[in-house]
């Protein structure tokens, strides 16, 4: 946790500090809502992706202890 930790912050200090490439500038909007339907829309990914590792990853989340998966 402390590596990843880490890296989040160097890669929030980064994005700061730094403007976004051209090719970023031209496909995206820049908006506040925008940022909000980004935002929102890495989030559902990031819960599709956490929702399959704790479904299919044996060694997190044993069935011994959880139970069943399916």
């Amino acid at each position: 946790h402390i590596w990843i930790g880490t890296l989040e912050i160097l890669g929030g200090i980064w994005h700061i500090y730094t403007t976004p490439w051209p090719w970023a500038r031209r496909a995206f909007v820049w908006s506040g809502e925008a940022y909000l339907s980004y935002s929102l829309g890495a989030i559902s990914v990031m819960g599709f992706i956490a929702c399959c590792m704790s479904w299919f990853n044996n060694t997190a989340y044993p069935s011994e202890f959880y139970g069943p998966t399916g």
